[in-house]
C-alpha cells in the first residue's frame, strides 16, 4: 500500500501570543507547513491531517494509535486540496471550553521551562501519508518528452522521471521535421514543437505514446529544505519495463563495459 493513515504525537512549544487560540495557531504554524513535504516521523509525504488534539500529558499508546480520538474538545480537519485552518467560533468556543473541562475534570495545562519563554504541550494528529514503495505501479501524466527521458507527474504534485534506458526497446524518438512551428499532439493534447531537438516518443506501431502511463517505481529521492518547511525536494525515478528486462539490460551493459575495457588495454 502506498497510502497510510497514522496518528503521530509531538511535544511542541506554543508562542505566548497564541495562548488564547492554541488550536488554530498550532495548526497554522506546525501542521499546515507539513503538507506536501517529507515528514521523517511519518516516513513519507504528508498529504492531509485531521483530528488535531492538544493535551497536557502524552496520550496513551492506545489513544495515539486510534485514528478517531474520542475527545472532541480541540479538533481541526485539513486536507491536501484545502490546507487552510478551520476557524473556531469564538463565542461558542469560550462556553464549550468550560463545559468540556468540567466533563473531563481538568483543564489543558502547559509546561513552562526556565530557559524558554514559550510553554510546551502535547499535540497529536492523524496524518494521511504517501510512502513510495519500490516496484509499485502508479499512473502518471506526461509533462514533457525529451530524447534522454520522459518527465511525468503523479497526483499532479510529485515529479516522476523515466530515463531513456527505462523505456521499451520498441519505442522510437522522433524529432519534429518542421521546428519553426508548433502543433498540438492530438493523442495527448500537449503542445509540441517549436524548438530544435524537441520531439516525441512513439510505440511499436508508430503511434505517439498516451498521456497517461503506468510507471513502476525504481527509487525515490528526498532532499531536505534545510529546516524550512515546504522547501525540500521529492522526486520519483520510474521505469516503463519490468524488473526482469531491467536486470537483463544491466547485465548487457556490464558485459559491454568489460569488453570495451579489455579492448582499451
Amino acid at each position: 500500500a502506498l497510502f497510510h493513515e497514522e496518528r503521530i504525537v509531538q511535544y511542541v512549544s506554543l508562542p505566548p501570543a497564541s495562548l488564547s487560540t492554541p488550536l488554530p495557531s498550532l495548526c497554522a504554524s506546525l501542521f499546515s507547513p507539513l503538507l506536501l513535504t517529507y515528514f521523517p516521523p511519518a516516513r513519507g509525504i504528508v498529504l492531509a491531517y485531521r483530528d488535531v488534539e492538544l493535551s497536557s500529558e502524552p496520550p496513551s499508546p492506545a489513544s495515539s494509535q486510534d485514528a478517531q480520538p474520542s475527545r472532541k474538545r480541540k479538533r481541526a480537519t485539513h486536507s491536501h486540496s484545502h490546507s487552510t485552518s478551520s476557524k473556531s467560533k469564538s463565542k461558542s468556543k469560550s462556553k464549550s471550553r468550560a463545559e468540556d473541562e468540567n466533563e473531563e475534570g481538568k483543564p489543558l495545562l502547559c509546561a513552562i521551562h526556565d530557559e524558554y519563554s514559550s510553554p510546551f504541550l502535547w499535540a497529536s494528529a492523524s496524518f494521511l501519508i504517501f510512502r513510495p514503495v519500490a516496484h509499485a505501479i502508479i499512473p502518471c501524466h506526461i509533462v514533457h518528452q525529451f530524447s534522454s527521458h520522459v518527465a511525468l507527474s503523479y497526483l499532479n504534485s510529485f515529479p516522476v522521471s523515466v530515463l531513456k534506458t527505462q523505456v521499451p526497446k520498441s519505442w522510437t524518438w522522433n524529432t519534429y521535421s518542421n521546428t519553426s512551428t508548433s502543433h498540438t499532439n492530438k493523442y495527448n493534447g500537449t503542445q509540441e514543437g517549436g524548438s530544435e531537438g524537441e520531439g516525441y516518443w512513439t510505440d511499436s506501431d508508430g503511434m505517439p505514446i498516451p498521456n497517461v502511463l503506468e510507471i513502476r517505481i525504481r527509487d525515490f529521492e528526498v532532499k531536505s529544505g534545510g529546516g524550512r518547511a515546504g522547501k525540500g525536494h521529492f522526486g520519483i525515478e520510474g521505469s516503463l519495463i519490468n524488473r526482469e528486462e531491467e536486470l537483463a539490460r544491466e547485465q548487457a551493459r556490464d558485459k559491454e563495459g568489460r569488453r570495451e575495457r579489455r579492448a582499451g588495454k
